[in-house]
């Protein structure tokens, strides 16, 4: 409805969690939750859902950032969305270059 809407277009998020890999799931949720303990704004799909989907989410959300968990791990992909500009960072680093990056 028009209220969810508004409310969407008003509530932008830092960063959208992509799970490409459903055996990713449990590292991605475990870092979900390190993320937003440091105050960043996390959505990430609550049930299996195709990448181009979820990066649409990501795009509708207004996320900055796209956090890609797949078959890299234990690397993840880091898409900046304003500009395409993507990175592999180490899980260990991830919390710090997120920070670095918002």
């Amino acid at each position: 409805n028009a209220i969810q809407k508004a409310i969407k277009r008003d509530t932008k998020i830092d960063n959208y969690v992509v799970i490409a890999k459903e055996e990713r799931r449990a590292d991605a949720l475990k870092q979900i939750q390190q993320l937003r303990d440091r105050g960043f704004l996390v959505d990430y799909p609550l049930t299996p859902t195709k990448v181009a989907r979820q990066f649409q989410a990501a795009e509708e959300a207004g996320a900055s950032l796209a956090l890609l968990y797949g078959d890299e791990w234990p690397q993840v992909k880091v898409k900046n969305m304003a500009t395409a500009q993507q990175e592999l960072v180490s899980s260990e680093g991830l919390l710090n270059r997120v920070a670095e990056l918002l």
